[in-house]
């Protein structure tokens, strides 16, 4: 394979990445929630915890009919996708960024 080739898949995955993300309507704090569980995630495995999460939140959304990412449906999907071992301290990186009680 090319560079060229290599550029131009790399390109095509991050505009697929980046067109999904447009599609999210990121409420309060939940955005920030995103960025800091990724950032968190050890860089080997960040773009395909980065991607179920991504497929969870779409799951989640199609289910509702909506776009409207809350606080408490990172927490919801965050529980479901992060492997048990590291799940309580996710939840304290995500506690830590809500801006209110979840219900």
């Amino acid at each position: 394979m090319s560079q060229h080739s290599r550029l131009l898949i790399t390109t095509s995955a991050f505009l697929a990445l980046m067109s999904a993300t447009q599609a999210f309507i990121f409420l309060d704090n939940s955005h920030a929630m995103l960025e800091a569980v990724c950032q968190r995630t050890p860089w080997f495995v960040r773009s395909m915890a980065r991607k179920n999460i991504h497929k969870s939140l779409t799951k989640h959304l199609n289910s509702r009919n909506n776009n409207d990412v809350t606080e408490d449906l990172m927490f919801t999907v965050c529980k479901e996708v992060t492997p048990s071992l590291y799940l309580d301290e996710t939840l304290k990186v995500l506690d830590s960024l809500k801006t209110k009680e979840l219900n």
